[in-house]
């Protein structure tokens, strides 16, 4: 099993976790501020608020991470910087994620 596939099994939240883990060992293997992961996180979540997965968004924004060192950083949800745009992104995403569904439901009644 390819590690895509294995990607799309999980929950959103099992999903986020690999993210966060691969994210906090690029801040000491590629020398990332922690701002620039920030942002790379923040990036990563409104890709897939664009595509419906408020899931995904929801959990990249709001999740419990760990830096390299194992101390708990805040959620993106939780930095001043990222909040406002951080619940427009989920409601964006759930606003997606619902017209999608009602036009899959239209093609169902045709």
């Amino acid at each position: 099993m390819s590690s895509l596939s294995l990607f799309f099994r999980l929950s959103a939240q099992e999903a986020a976790e690999i993210i966060f883990a691969k994210s906090a060992s690029n801040r000491d293997f590629l020398g990332l501020s922690g701002q620039e992961q920030n942002d790379t996180l923040f990036a990563l979540a409104e890709e897939y608020a664009e595509q419906g997965r408020e899931d995904l968004a929801r959990a990249l924004l709001e999740g419990s991470r760990k830096g390299a060192d194992g101390k708990p950083l805040p959620s993106l949800m939780d930095i001043p910087r990222y909040s406002t745009k951080a619940i427009k992104l989920i409601e964006r995403a759930g606003s997606l994620h619902d017209a999608k569904l009602r036009a899959l439901v239209k093609t169902w009644q045709r």
